[in-house]
């Protein structure tokens, strides 16, 4: 008997949708991803903005602590095993897991990640955000995209600055690189991730999340490359 569950149009909606109230301007970038990769780095990053607002929210840090907590005892077990409601994005997790999209390991792998920032106020949350954008891309694509993609974190999650000396890493030898691994593999997402992440650190993200004509800037960058401002 087959227990993989089907995951239909409805599902990938739902996840298509929770990124897009989360970040709208990632949510963009795998706009040219098929549908079921959309939704798996959908849910993913989902995954990583709960555990950031269970830190963000609560006053206190046992607090904070306990909702991180519950992410992870929620995730650790099977879907069956839970009674009542339980959150849609568990339940999505949940049947990824099932379906053989991801390791339950690293999904709870991120948790702790998370759980490393509750304990320790003083703690960066762009290494979780790392390890959340190193699993997009392992699963995406392969290892190697991982580990591309968590190290573009520090841009898309760090603190925004208007020294451009700061991201040298982010030059136009690097940009062109990035087009050129793209083109043969098709990892558009990772070549606007980047983009996202240099205009982010430069610019804030609000100069993106107010851009209405961002999806089609995404498609001449994809045509055309990514020129970078004087």
């Amino acid at each position: 008997m087959n227990n993989t569950p089907v995951l239909d149009h409805q599902f990938h909606k739902d996840a298509i949708m929770a990124l897009k109230a989360h970040d709208p301007t990632i949510a963009l970038v795998f706009g040219f991803e098929s549908t079921q990769r959309r939704s798996l780095a959908a849910n993913i990053i989902c995954l990583s903005g709960e555990l950031q607002n269970a830190l963000r929210i609560p006053k206190e840090p046992m607090l904070a602590a306990i909702r991180v907590q519950w992410w992870y005892d929620t995730l650790a077990e099977a879907l069956t095993s839970h009674k009542g409601n339980v959150a849609p994005l568990v339940v999505r997790l949940q049947k990824h897991i099932q379906n053989d999209d991801i390791k339950r390991d690293d999904i709870l792998k991120l948790i702790e990640a998370w759980q490393s920032c509750a304990m320790d106020e003083t703690a960066s949350t762009t290494q979780a955000w790392g390890i959340c954008w190193q699993l997009v891309g392992h699963y995406l694509d392969c290892h190697d995209t991982g580990d591309s993609a968590q190290k573009i974190v520090t841009f898309l999650h760090g603190t925004p600055t208007k020294d451009k000396a700061s991201i040298v890493s982010l030059d136009v030898a690097f940009f062109d690189s990035l087009r050129k691994q793209v083109q043969e593999n098709r990892q558009w997402w990772l070549y606007f991730a980047a983009i996202i992440g240099y205009h982010k650190h430069i610019y804030g993200y609000d100069s993106l999340d107010q851009d209405h004509l961002l999806v089609w800037r995404l498609l001449w960058w994809r045509l055309f490359g990514f020129k970078m401002p004087d």
